[in-house]
């Protein structure tokens, strides 16, 4: 039968790589007994060089024009080798034909369900093969009209952020993966804002912070900061990290916290980048030449203010309202057609009154201010309102 044979190379870790060009066609055949086409005498490839840890050289042979199966393992340093193994005695078929290194300019790194790795260089999203991160097939590659900026999981599959539209990529296997497109231009402007947020991915585009997950994107600073004030924090420089349920982010100036629904939260805090410990739910901050574990000094001074909260004229004659900390005092600000309806410390858990006369504003937000955790801001039209 003719028959040709390929060889791999294996690093200390057990990574196979992808096989050397196919010997020339020669006639063998099994024999008992020590016949000449029995016995063929190969010939190893050179070793490739690079800092690869190499460690053995691994030999399939293909016969009558099938699979490449398995001959056996030999050291590194090996150069020729005997065959004499019959059909009946070779091993697996050569799992690495279309294994490649992965890009050299290659970036972002995340993990998928399944054991499957996935990165990007330029406009070209990469899958590894499932339970073997060095390993990156061309075949499993997918280019997109635009730049890819950064990509995160979430529970609807792998979100995509680009220079132009965002991207979903949903499937379980690196081969059969689905590429969808929200009909919306929601640019990412940076990938260190891109940050998985567990059910969305969060990033930073032009117009707002976006979130994205198996619909539409969602622009979610949309209500809380106007265009003009978006493009104060300069959300090109912004990078952030997921902590405690709401998206970190660092901007040219200072730092917000910010929850769908719960407002957006702004520190006086800078870092040049930050790194969040999984196994210790510690997050650290490089700041100049130091690194700093956030929340490892003295409480801060926060300022929170809601969202603007609208009404019909008459519909909201709040009269009171109730602070509920963990310490006080809490200072309380609340704003009503943008004037200050009331500026005051909160004591206790007790009920305070707000004075008369805003019935007919539309237009509300609440503000608090301290150094101690408040779990809950609330004003009423009456006091039985009060939770």
């Amino acid at each position: 039968m003719n028959a040709a044979y390929i060889v791999t190379f294996v690093s200390a870790y057990g990574e196979e790589g992808p096989p050397s060009l196919a010997s020339n066609i020669i006639a063998r055949w099994d024999s008992a007994n020590d016949q000449v086409g029995s016995r063929v005498k190969v010939q190893m490839p050179p070793v490739v060089s690079g800092p690869y840890n190499l460690v053995t050289k691994r030999l399939y042979r293909s016969e009558s024009g099938g699979e490449y199966l398995h001959v056996a393992d030999f050291n590194i340093a090996q150069e020729m080798w005997v065959d004499e193994v019959n059909s009946e005695n070779l091993g697996i078929a050569c799992p690495s034909l279309t294994w490649d290194m992965p890009d050299a300019s290659m970036v972002g790194l995340v993990e998928m369900p399944n054991g499957i790795m996935a990165g990007f260089f330029d406009n070209t999203l990469c899958f590894s093969e499932p339970f073997h991160p060095h390993a990156w097939p061309i075949d499993y590659q997918i280019a997109f009209p635009d730049k890819v900026v950064g990509i995160g999981v979430t529970s609807a599959g792998l979100v995509v952020a680009t220079t132009g539209r965002p991207r979903l990529i949903t499937g379980t296997t690196p081969a059969a993966m689905a590429d969808s497109a929200p009909d919306a231009d929601r640019v990412c402007v940076g990938r260190g804002s891109v940050v998985d947020m567990g059910e969305y991915v969060a990033y930073a585009s032009t117009e707002g912070l976006v979130a994205v997950s198996g619909g539409e994107p969602q622009l979610i600073t949309e209500g809380i900061l106007t265009p003009e004030q978006w493009q104060a924090l300069n959300p090109a420089s912004i990078h952030a990290c997921r902590y405690e349920g709401r998206y970190l982010a660092f901007y040219d100036g200072g730092c917000f916290a910010l929850a769908p629904g719960e407002g957006i939260e702004f520190i006086d805090a800078h870092a040049a980048s930050s790194y969040y410990d999984i196994a210790a739910s510690s997050l650290y901050l490089i700041q100049g030449s130091t690194i700093s574990k956030w929340r490892g000094g003295s409480p801060m001074t926060y300022r929170w203010r809601s969202k603007v909260f609208e009404f019909p004229p008459g519909a909201a004659n709040f009269s009171c309202g109730k602070v509920a900390a963990d310490a006080y005092p809490v200072q309380v600000v609340v704003v009503a057609d943008g004037a200050t309806v009331l500026d005051i410390d909160i004591h206790d858990h007790q009920m305070f009154r707000l004075p008369p006369g805003y019935a007919e504003a539309r237009e509300w937000q609440v503000e608090a201010s301290g150094t101690t955790e408040v779990f809950s801001l609330q004003i009423a039209n009456t006091p039985s309102e009060l939770t």
